[in-house]
């Protein structure tokens, strides 16, 4: 038998495009079987990913949306569907809409998944939007807040570039100095 992969066994799809087709086939069908359930929201999530990577971005928001309706506000993959949802509109040209998204990724995520991407995406629409002093801020409150993931580290590259543009960089924002000084005691 011939192998369509470079490990030498045969692929079960002919193109990432059949893959994602075929994924966000099988999700809908599980979803119209199993309605309400904690299965069927997360096949709206990786239904949604399919979509999205197929360039079906109206489909994907769908997906990603009817994930959140259902999600508890501690789930952990709520945090890949607002990053998702961001992605979408920024495909869609709504970088106003991206940057929401992303800005909610910020806000809502305190689990270490996806730690610090909601200022990194911030970060790259602003730059996106020739906010390049925003952006290297955003860049920089990242850096600061979320030291030494992976988040940081792509913010940092991003920061690089933005001096080397000749871009003025921003301060590192002062630390939180909570509990010192107060009235407690």
């Amino acid at each position: 038998s011939e192998s369509a992969t470079t490990t030498g066994e045969d692929a079960p799809f002919k193109s990432a495009q059949e893959r994602d087709e075929a994924v966000a086939k099988s999700m809908e069908e599980l979803r119209s079987k199993h309605g309400r359930t904690r299965a069927a929201r997360t096949a709206a999530l990786i239904g949604g990913g399919a979509q999205l990577r197929m360039k079906k971005y109206d489909e994907a928001l769908k997906g990603y949306a009817d994930f959140l309706k259902g999600a508890n506000p501690q789930e952990p993959l709520r945090a890949a569907a607002i990053e998702g949802e961001g992605y979408a509109h920024e495909g869609k040209g709504e970088l106003d809409q991206a940057l929401a998204s992303y800005e909610q990724l910020e806000r809502e995520n305190k689990s270490d998944f996806l730690a610090g991407m909601g200022l990194y995406h911030r970060g790259r629409i602003l730059t996106l939007q020739n906010k390049k002093e925003d952006a290297a801020k955003a860049f920089t409150d990242l850096t600061a807040a979320h030291a030494g993931t992976e988040a940081a580290r792509l913010a940092q590259a991003r920061l690089d570039e933005l001096k080397a543009q000749g871009v003025a960089m921003p301060p590192p924002p002062a630390p939180k100095t909570e509990g010192i000084g107060s009235d407690a005691g």
